[in-house]
């Protein structure tokens, strides 16, 4: 995989949103990141404790 850019989500768990980031930096060229809260509309579903990532390829 080449460069991407990221945005690692939590819900109330933002190590572990840091823990995720620490992972994927390590192993892939990030462009650009951001940690953020998830929205009430996903959190409601997901509950307090979900971490995770959304990424996209980017081009040179």
């Amino acid at each position: 995989m080449g460069k991407i850019k990221i945005a690692y989500v939590h819900a109330a768990a933002e190590g572990e949103a840091y823990k995720i980031k620490e992972l994927v930096e390590a192993r892939l060229t990030v462009m650009e990141a951001i940690i953020a809260e998830l929205s009430p509309a996903l959190g409601v579903h997901t509950g307090p404790g979900t971490a995770g990532l959304c990424y996209f390829p980017v081009s040179d």
